[in-house]
């Protein structure tokens, strides 16, 4: 009798990548520009450092993690100016009005954004490789697809791509959240591509919850610290190799296995991996 189930697997089937901030659009300005410019339209100027800002923990059921960021904005850090402007505080009617023109405004900001150092040698080397290469999405429907689009042009073709919005809810009543850092992504898009055990999928991302997304899943995971979204200064004396230390401390507390400048560092955590994996390592 043949037994189909195996322990031990010894090398890398398939990399689980976000295009924003990883292959297409470094520091993530599509989005801190369309940030921008949604408030720009309610006659309102604010700075790509407050477009820019996060909150700590993803709060809600943001199924893309945008309207958390822009929430961020309005409510904490441009509180101030939008009061200023509109004579009274900001409401959950505002984001709502601000995140319906969100899609219209990113898809603008989309046309004109390039690919980061590297990025489509390493899907095509990866490729090449047999690997198959599936992109996790923050944005959704046409959105996504525009996306896809403008990374097509520029070179890069990736097997698949899923946002959080997208995820199968098979036999089950009712809407399916899937809101970061939760691992059901990465389990759907591991079924669309027929691969198993998820301990040789490995997830790259430049997020901190991508990365916990990652580790949730059971996979290897590698950020990318120096190609997503500005990790600000925290005080005048903080030098940018100071910041960059911190970042990539961050990434490492949160349990990454390798913490990379950008995508073009890639190749050799893979190739690393694979004789972890050759030794009988796991994640």
């Amino acid at each position: 009798m043949s037994l189909r189930f195996k322990r031990f697997h010894g090398s890398p089937t398939a990399v689980f990548i976000d295009m924003e901030g990883c292959l297409l659009d470094a520091g993530c300005m599509v989005t801190v520009n369309a940030i921008q410019d949604v408030f720009k339209e309610n006659g309102i100027d604010i700075t790509d450092v407050e477009a820019s800002t996060k909150p700590g923990p993803l709060v809600g059921t943001d199924l893309t993690c945008k309207k958390t960021q822009l929430r961020h904005v309005l409510m904490d850090v441009c509180k101030d100016k939008w009061t200023a402007a509109k004579g009274a505080s900001p409401t959950e009617w505002d984001l709502e009005a601000l995140f319906k023109e969100f899609p219209r405004v990113v898809s603008d900001r989309l046309n004109t954004t390039k690919p980061i150092n590297g990025a489509v040698e390493v899907v095509n080397g990866l490729k090449a490789q047999g690997l198959k290469v599936a992109i996790t999405s923050n944005f959704s429907g046409e959105t996504m697809a525009h996306w896809g689009r403008v990374a097509k042009h520029n070179g890069i073709e990736p097997d698949t791509m899923m946002s959080c919005v997208d995820v199968p809810n098979p036999g089950r009543e009712g809407a399916f959240t899937c809101v970061l850092p939760d691992p059901w992504r990465c389990m759907a898009l591991a079924g669309k591509l027929n691969i198993f055990p998820l301990s040789t999928i490995i997830r790259v991302s430049s997020t901190p919850y991508g990365v916990e997304e990652g580790l949730n899943a059971g996979m290897w995971t590698v950020a990318l610290a120096g190609t997503g979204l500005v990790d600000q200064f925290r005080h005048g004396s903080e030098t940018e190799a100071m910041r960059q230390k911190r970042v990539q401390e961050g990434f490492y507390a949160l349990g990454s296995h390798y913490v990379l400048d950008g995508v073009w560092d890639l190749p050799k955590a893979i190739a690393d991996i694979e004789m972890r994996m050759a030794r009988g390592e796991s994640p």
